[in-house]
């Protein structure tokens, strides 16, 4: 879960995103999100993770950020 994705192999986005400044959203479903993904030196991550479950900033503290309630009515962090 460090931001990293697994592509089709033309490094496409990371040449767009040596030049880009901004921020970058990886949105995907929750299951397909894993611990680490082979990457190489020019593979660049992606600031947020957003899935159907959380929304997380790779890097930081692990849990993210709560989406939709939980079954108390209180929103929790899944």
């Amino acid at each position: 879960e460090a931001g990293y994705r697994l592509g089709h192999g033309g490094g496409y986005y990371d040449r767009y995103l040596s030049g880009f400044s901004g921020g970058t959203i990886g949105v995907s479903f929750d299951a397909l999100v894993l611990d680490a993904v082979p990457r190489e030196p020019h593979d660049r991550p992606v600031d947020i993770i957003v899935t159907e479950r959380r929304a997380s900033c790779p890097g930081k503290a692990k849990g993210g950020l709560p989406l939709g309630g939980s079954e108390s009515g209180r929103n929790e962090t899944v």
